[in-house]
């Protein structure tokens, strides 16, 4: 009988190599630039400080689109408005109210890259994969808006939800109301977080998947994104931080 269940065991082990290989790990959407993107109402905030960060695959970084656009008791944005294909920030009461890396520092496109916005309260910052590209000195204070700023977060297009979309795919956004160091943006951009940092309001990681038409706010703050104009069977990929999470949340993976 001996051989018949070392064959039985043989048979399990290839079947369960061949389907985890074939299992799909989503950590990531895609966006076609045209009209889709995804929102959350979002929680009021104090912005003091700040960092914006997300991985991102772009198919142009043309002019007038928004990556992330946060209209929540602030008025902030990391997007890409000017010539050149650089990355332009917008951040209401500091000055200067926005700022912009070189041509020479745009990425390649078809490829990832981790890109963050930070302020410390006397720098606004731009990194592009760990790298601080543009550091300005910068004076003001984060506005509120005195309770017009009340059009939540979004992700792919203008806080109005009706322009300046991206073709771009979208891969752990993190939302900061700390400035994150340059230690701590490489230290962790590839890897995963618990959700319960100080200063960590919102973290998408993208692995809900094919057929979810929402993306988890795995702080716990209930910051859920709502995926708009996309198709929920096919805007769901893969992306670079599929092998990098120590903790998946699809059991598939």
């Amino acid at each position: 009988m001996k051989p018949f269940f070392t064959t039985l065991f043989l048979a399990g082990a290839i079947l369960l190599s061949s389907s985890n290989s074939n299992a799909q790990c989503y950590s990531a959407v895609q966006l076609d630039g045209v009209n889709q993107y995804l929102h959350s109402p979002f929680t009021n905030y104090t912005y003091t400080n700040f960092t914006l960060e997300m991985w991102i695959n772009s198919a142009d970084y043309n002019p007038n689109e928004h990556y992330i656009s946060l209209y929540q008791n602030a008025y902030l944005v990391l997007g890409g408005w000017s010539s050149g294909g650089v990355f332009d920030t917008w951040a209401d009461g500091l000055s200067p109210i926005a700022i912009a890396t070189a041509p020479a520092n745009t990425p390649a496109v078809g490829t990832w890259h981790h890109v963050a916005f930070v302020f410390d309260g006397t720098n606004q910052i731009m990194y592009i994969d760990g790298v601080a590209v543009t550091t300005t000195p910068t004076s003001g204070a984060v506005n509120d808006g005195a309770g017009t700023f009340t059009s939540g977060l979004v992700i792919g297009a203008r806080y109005t939800q009706n322009t300046q979309f991206t073709p771009t795919a979208f891969e752990d956004v993190r939302i900061w109301n700390v400035a994150r160091t340059s230690a701590e943006l490489n230290t962790y951009m590839s890897a995963s977080l618990s959700g319960t940092e100080s200063g960590l309001l919102a973290y998408y990681r993208f692995e809900d998947g094919a057929g979810s038409s929402t993306v988890a706010d795995l702080t716990g703050n209930g910051n859920t994104l709502t995926m708009y104009n996309m198709d929920p069977a096919t805007d769901w990929i893969s992306g670079p931080m599929a092998v990098a999470q120590t903790t998946d949340v699809q059991s598939s993976c």
